[in-house]
């Protein structure tokens, strides 16, 4: 019997589906665990939480290396739909987290509980992940002669859910696609064990995929707020008139009293404004508000608005007389509702003739379009929010780099503004990637640029609303004065200042590092020496003022350190420990141990690196963060499955040279990265995509072979070391998740590109070496 099953999770369908589908679970169940933590917290401490609990991959490695028998062939298919059930259960159970721990990070620095609610968190949430990486782990270690084979099975797996999660969220909602991740585990407990208890578990998870939202919301954090109230009062309320998910965000409407509307996305980290259009629109005079100031600095303007939301800009533009406005929206379920449930609400100001509303990304419109526009308005429109890859985000956003703002300005007419909205304490950065920008162009900034501050009595530099006004004809900015204060502003520099703040002096000095896209950390504040203690205070201490702190705090930099410090103590401890009672297992090999652990750690190092490097590098012509994620991302697990599988044909002795192939395809590939994206943003949507898979394709076949081939390698040479290459290549992909961003600040894409073929050249020597 325990033969046959053996032979099952090698060969037959029962086994390899069991696989495929306990992959799907462990990334439908990442996917949806850092879009609901960006909603129940805020998107950084989303990171945090979730790449902590990653760490439990790593530690199922440690388990296989304390409990070698778990991989053993007596009895094997049950310990595994053991396993996959426990999986199930555990999801539940890190929902149910989500939903009774009130755990709010903001406030860690006062109150001490915080701790304690943050660990249960952590612990709850890795769980899964740990059950995830034991399940597969065992797999591969049982069956390592077929590792390719059931590697394949694995990504192959795991691509087909990053898809499927995307697309769940807009049917399912962020619970549901986070939910769905047990009944995935349980159908790969059934596909093993055909039991009336596992058949049941089924059922069970299906039915909670259904009930458990409506009947257990989950708890959102109460220091995010709106008018003074806590968010999730709001939410809970009458107030919520309409709600969508998507892969990019949730997002809903409320109504705060008779006359206000607003967007919320991702629960308060950013509003958009829905106008209240009560008459027709051309019977209102011009708007004075402070986002509106652009069009009145030319007549009759045709307008682009980026990131148009709620669509207060573009009924702004068109009580300025605008004869033309197009709306570019990056988000699908904010259009819907601006055409749809809220039309009638903003006087179907969408639907306008002289209004053209877009879905798409600003970039990716603005670079396979060559209309011009009189005004250029982009106002406060990146966010806190996640993307859809799930990596870190220090506002690693395209759309405010030097190159952003070069297209920006190139489809400007000879007369047109750009105005540009953000923090005060961010202008500075502003002003040095705009005025670089019109240097490229052949400009002179100084007579070019006026930056502008709400005038709200707020101390300088601390004020939320803030802008910068560029003019291709300088005549276009003088004497503007009292113009900018009709509209509730005060200009802080250029010739009109009449409060040159401090900050306002930072503009020239050129200290400031450059958001360009190939280091697009536009929010990133200077250096990682920089941090002081007392920049920790701030972020834990930060409370109800919590959305503030996203924009003047260090909240993503002191998030990532956290992340570093505890993932380098966790995995040097976790890995210690088990090595050291193990000690005599592998007392005659060490220098066996050594390699194995080293090239499994490349190996989680390098593939991490390329991961992120790619999505970002290949991400800012395919636009879509969407799009980016399934080409990309699932893309490359899906080709390195097809690697994975086809390196089950080639003999063990040619892993040296499948690693090295691997580091060299890598190497080109970051050494040419600064030509590909100038080119690729010359190409249609669909071109676009077809220049991502050239490269996707390719790397994701050839990075998918050194792992399996490396397994099958340990497993003649020295098969009890197994586990020590299942955890160490784990804890290796943590440490990377967080490292590279560290990397990417300091050096950019594609030297992360260049890291990640480094690490796969090293473990192309330690392979040579045995």
């Amino acid at each position: 019997m325990d033969g046959e099953h053996v032979r099952e999770i090698q060969t037959n369908k029962s086994g390899m589906t069991a696989l495929a589908f306990v992959a799907m679970a462990g990334v439908a169940y990442q996917v949806a665990l850092v879009r609901l933590l960006s909603v129940v917290l805020w998107y950084h401490f989303a990171f945090l939480v979730v790449s902590l609990a990653v760490l439990g991959i790593g530690l199922s490695g440690v388990m296989l290396v304390l409990r070698p028998t778990l991989a053993s062939a007596d009895g094997f298919s049950s310990r595994a739909a053991s396993v996959a059930l426990g999986l199930a259960g555990s999801v539940l159970g890190g929902y149910l987290t989500l939903s009774l721990v009130p755990f709010d990070p903001f406030r860690i620095g006062t109150e001490p509980i915080q701790l304690l609610w943050g660990g249960l968190y952590v612990i709850a949430m890795m769980a899964p992940f740990f059950l995830n990486g034991l399940f597969v782990g065992m797999v591969l270690i049982h069956g390592a002669e077929r590792a390719g084979t059931l590697y394949a099975a694995d990504l192959i797996g795991a691509g087909v859910a990053a898809i499927g999660t995307l697309a769940a969220f807009s049917f399912l909602g962020g619970e549901g696609a986070l939910l769905i991740a047990g009944a995935f585990a349980a159908v790969a407990a059934l596909a093993l064990r055909k039991t009336p208890a596992n058949g049941a578990a089924v059922v069970v998870t299906l039915v909670a995929l259904v009930a458990l939202p409506a009947l257990l919301p989950m708890r959102i954090s109460e220091d995010k707020q709106i008018a003074g109230a806590p968010i999730v009062d709001v939410l809970n309320s009458d107030k919520r008139l309409d709600t969508k998910w998507n892969a990019l965000s949730r997002v809903d409407v409320v109504q705060l009293d008779p006359y206000v509307r607003e967007i919320l996305i991702d629960a308060g980290v950013a509003v958009t404004r829905l106008p209240r259009v009560s008459k027709p629109i051309d019977t209102y005079q011009p708007i004075k508000d402070f986002t509106c100031l652009g069009f009145a600095l030319v007549e009759k303007p045709s307008v682009l608005v980026l990131g148009s939301g709620g669509g207060w800009e573009v009924a702004c533009a068109l009580t300025h007389g605008s004869p033309s406005v197009t709306g570019v929206e990056l988000n699908p379920a904010i259009n819907d509702f601006v055409t749809g449930s809220q039309a009638e609400w903003t006087g179907h100001v969408m639907a306008d003739p002289r209004v053209h509303l877009k879905t798409a990304e600003a970039r990716a419109y603005l670079s396979r379009t060559d209309e011009r526009w009189d005004v250029i308005v982009s106002a406060h429109t990146i966010s806190n929010s996640a993307s859809a890859s799930g990596a870190m985000n220090l506002a690693e956003s395209y759309t405010l780099t030097v190159e952003a703002f070069g297209l920006y300005l190139s489809r400007l007419t000879p007369g047109g503004i750009l105005y540009v909205t953000r923090p005060e304490g961010q202008l500075p950065r502003l002003i040095a990637n705009i005025s670089e920008a019109l240097r490229r162009q052949g400009m002179t900034p100084e007579d070019r640029v006026v930056a502008i501050r709400l005038r709200s009595g707020v101390p300088a530099g601390k004020e939320f609303t803030a802008g910068v006004l560029v003019a291709l004809d300088p005549s276009k900015l003088r004497g503007l004065r009292p113009t900018i204060m009709s509209y509730g502003a005060v200009p802080i520099w250029g010739d009109d200042a009449v409060e040159r703040t401090d900050i306002a002096q930072g503009f020239v000095k050129g200290a400031l590092p450059l958001a360009t896209d190939d280091r697009p950390f536009f929010q990133f504040r200077g250096t990682w020496l920089d941090l002081t203690a007392s920049d920790f205070d701030r972020v834990f201490s930060a409370g109800t003022q919590g959305r503030r702190a996203l924009e003047n705090a260090p909240v993503g930099e002191v998030s990532l350190l956290v992340l570093l410090l505890f993932v380098v103590i966790f995995s040097a401890g976790a890995t210690a420990i088990p090595l050291w009672l193990k000690r005599d297992s592998w007392k005659d090999d060490r220098p066996g141990l050594a390699r194995t652990a080293t090239y499994f750690a490349a190996l989680g190092f390098g593939y991490m690196f390329a991961e992120l490097a790619l999505v970002h590098r290949l991400g800012v012509f395919l636009g879509s963060p969407t799009i980016t994620f399934g080409v990309v991302v699932a893309g490359l697990l899906v080709c390195s499955g097809i690697g994975a599988a086809i390196s089950q044909r080639f003999d063990i002795t040619q892993t040296p040279k499948a690693v090295a192939a691997a580091a060299l395809v890598l190497a080109a590939l970051g050494l040419a990265s600064h030509k590909i994206v100038p080119f690729a943003l010359t190409l249609g949507a669909a071109g676009a995509v077809f220049a991502a898979l050239v490269f996707v394709v390719p790397v994701g076949i050839i990075l998918g072979m050194p792992f399996p081939l490396g397994m099958r390698m340990v497993n003649q040479h020295r098969g009890h070391m197994l586990p020590v290459a299942w955890g160490f290549n784990g804890f290796a992909g943590v440490l990377a998740s967080a490292l590279s961003i560290l990397i990417a600040t300091e050096f950019g894409f594609a030297a992360l590109l260049v890291a990640a073929a480094a690490t796969y050249g090293f473990a192309a020597l330690v392979a040579r070496n045995g």
